[in-house]
């Protein structure tokens, strides 16, 4: 994935989880999705997922 397309991903993912009732497991979010990312894009996707999803639910 070229890294526009990686920044409009994250992108989709905070809105995502903006629109989530409960947290998830990065393995059910990312579940098929893997395969759009390069391994590095996959880690820096995970962690921005987790780290974004424990700032929305920790309130």
């Amino acid at each position: 994935m070229e890294e526009r397309e990686f920044r409009e991903e994250l992108d989709r993912i905070r809105l995502d989880i903006e629109g989530f009732a409960r947290p998830f497991s990065p393995c059910e979010y990312f579940h098929g999705r893997e395969k759009l990312f390069r391994d590095d894009q996959l880690k820096e996707a995970v962690a921005f997922f987790l780290e974004f999803q424990e700032k929305r639910f920790e309130e």
